[in-house]
């Protein structure tokens, strides 16, 4: 199916013209604005798939989504895209005010521009509630989570690798360690470091194995670059294996109301070729959560859900979404890895559209908590 763009100049089409539907955007509720990236090829830069989805769902429960980027906005009206699915195109049209913004604005770099920032400075003046905010930076979150006691169990120790001695005094501790990007994603840019009785060193990252006998070629050649790029340092947990291979839970998260978060899918990766990361572009699969037989860890992934979104809630306002990454220990207990405030888009059907309606039900009620219907 090819996906075309129209009217990218001044000129914009009558309300209602050439659309399968005929009524002023005031009419749905909730009107949605979806926050997408600035693109110099196309209108936009993000997830259309995922928009369409959401659209079509709105337009059935008598919403509307339109798709902008911090560039095509002015304090009384949007230049906002709707996906025509008769002609299966992009149309363009001038949208009022959102009753919530959906960010999900596709790359970190692009919340860093003046233009994002002026639009977040508008519509925190406006009082319109936009959802989630920004990345999350893996430091900057473990913090928050460990002022929970409750979470306190979950947690992997974990530093800022801010020095040499840093790194030395975690393999101390914990004689293997995981480095990790803290803007990464998808396990790029992720070693395991281990030493051995032996004083060598194992190093494994998604696609490279190797074994080093000197500890200045451990630090020139692999801690010291990694001072200046942002990474955290984090215990390793010898993981659970299931059929020969270690696993991890991914599970999707979303607001219920003012204080309630629940989850709308356990989803479950194994790893393939490497034990590093579990994600399937590095060669993991996909598992149903039925089919391990550790059903009882239901209980405490939901537990996780609602006490890491209150948690998180206390130190982002308007926290809509999440998921979490959760590993089993040998031990038998959980671990979590990673919270990430730009969910992928799952594989498994019943997710997404668990996940879709909870997400429809969230637009729902921050638009009411500003004040329509």
């Amino acid at each position: 199916m090819s996906t075309s763009f129209f009217q990218t100049n001044n000129e914009h089409i009558t309300w209602g013209e050439h659309l399968p539907f005929r009524s002023s955007p005031l009419s749905f509720f909730p009107l949605v604005g979806i926050l997408a990236g600035t693109s110099t090829q196309k209108a936009f830069l993000g997830n259309e798939a995922a928009f369409k989805r959401i659209q079509l769902t709105l337009q059935r429960a008598g919403g509307l989504s339109f798709v902008f980027t911090p560039s095509t906005y002015s304090s009384e009206k949007i230049l906002g895209y709707v996906y025509d699915f008769q002609n299966e195109c992009w149309r363009s049209y001038r949208f009022p005010l959102p009753s919530v913004v959906y960010n999900r604005v596709p790359l970190r770099k692009m919340e860093q521009t003046k233009q994002f920032l002026n639009l977040k400075n508008f519509l925190n003046t406006c009082n319109i509630p936009f959802f989630n905010d920004c990345f999350f930076h893996k430091d900057e979150v473990f913090t928050i989570l460990c002022s929970n006691e409750n979470l306190l169990p979950f947690l992997p120790v974990t530093c800022d690798l801010d020095s040499i001695m840093t790194f030395h005094d975690m393999i101390q501790q914990f004689q293997s360690v995981y480095l990790k990007p803290c803007k990464g994603k998808r396990g790029k840019g992720i070693v395991v470091v281990k030493k051995n009785d032996d004083d060598s060193w194992d190093i494994e990252t998604i696609d490279t194995k190797l074994k080093i006998h000197s500890d200045i070629e451990l630090i020139n050649g692999w801690i010291q670059p990694m001072l200046d790029k942002d990474y955290i340092v984090q215990q390793f947990v010898a993981p659970l294996n299931w059929n020969g291979s270690r696993f991890d839970y991914r599970v999707l998260v979303h607001r219920k109301n003012e204080t309630d978060f629940v989850m709308s899918g356990i989803g479950v990766r194994q790893s393939g070729h490497q034990q590093v990361t579990t994600h399937v572009p590095a060669g993991g699969k996909i598992l149903s959560f039925s089919q391990l037989p550790f059903k009882e860890d239901k209980r405490t992934l939901n537990f996780l859900a609602s006490e890491i979104g209150k948690t998180l809630t206390n130190q982002y306002a308007n926290i809509g979404e999440f998921s979490m990454d959760v590993g089993k220990g040998k031990n038998g207990d959980l671990y979590i890895f990673e919270v990430n405030s730009k969910p992928m888009v799952f594989d498994e059907d019943h997710i997404r559209r668990k996940g879709l309606k909870n997400l429809i039900e969230l637009f729902i009620f921050f638009s009411k908590q500003n004040g329509e219907k």
